[in-house]
Formats: structure tokens, C-alpha cells, sequence
């Protein structure tokens, strides 16, 4: 099963460095350097090459785009990973792995979204 993680956007300076908006809450993890990631278009993947943090925003360069019409090119493509179909998706509060658990986490839950009044 696809996963999107992730959508670039416009380029960033000349050395083929692009933005990225991230879709998935483990960035430095789906985009460390080496990982493939999935996309629909002229390309069927990309290689991380390098990633960092600049000012609140990814900047993430791929193997083989070397220049800003390369960066160019990619704009707009969705980044996907590919994942076990039995894989279970993390909960924002961690996993239930327990009945408790799973009462505890409704109870926090039900606070945020419908406070007492």
C-alpha cells in the first residue's frame, strides 16, 4: 500500500534544492538521505540525496538534480513511501496496545475536542 508523504514545491536556489510539504509527522525519518521514495511522473522515484531545515521549511536535494530547471521539473509531485498492508497506523498518542490504553486515549481525546463547559 502507497503512503503519500509528502508534495514538492517550487525550488530552492541553484543546486537543485527543493521545498518540500510534508504529509506525514516522521520527516526526518521518510526523507534521511538514501531513502526512495515513490512518485508518479516522468520519473518513477527519487533518491534522497540531502535534507535539512531551513527556516520552518524541508529543503531536500535528490540524487541526479543537479540544477534549478531539474528542481523545476519536479514541482508539484506527490512523494509516496511504500508500506506493509498490515502495518497499523501510529495514533498521535502512541499505540493501543491495551483496553486501558485505549480508554486513557479517548479520555484525552474527548477533552481537546469537546471541552467541559
Amino acid at each position: 500500500m502507497r503512503v503519500v508523504i509528502g508534495r514538492i514545491g517550487r525550488p530552492h536556489g541553484i543546486r537543485g534544492e527543493v521545498t518540500v510539504e510534508t504529509r506525514t509527522d516522521e520527516p526526518d525519518e521518510r526523507f534521511a538521505p538514501g531513502a526512495v521514495l515513490l512518485v508518479d511522473g516522468p520519473v518513477q522515484q527519487l533518491v534522497v540525496d540531502r535534507m535539512h531545515w531551513h527556516s520552518g521549511r524541508l529543503l531536500v536535494t535528490f540524487e541526479g538534480v543537479v540544477d534549478r530547471n531539474d528542481a523545476e521539473a519536479l514541482r508539484g509531485l506527490i512523494l509516496e513511501v511504500e508500506r506493509p498492508d498490515d502495518a497499523t497506523p501510529e495514533l498521535i498518542f502512541g499505540s493501543l496496545s491495551s483496553k486501558t490504553s485505549a480508554i486513557r486515549w479517548r479520555k484525552c481525546y474527548l477533552r481537546i475536542m469537546c471541552p467541559l463547559t
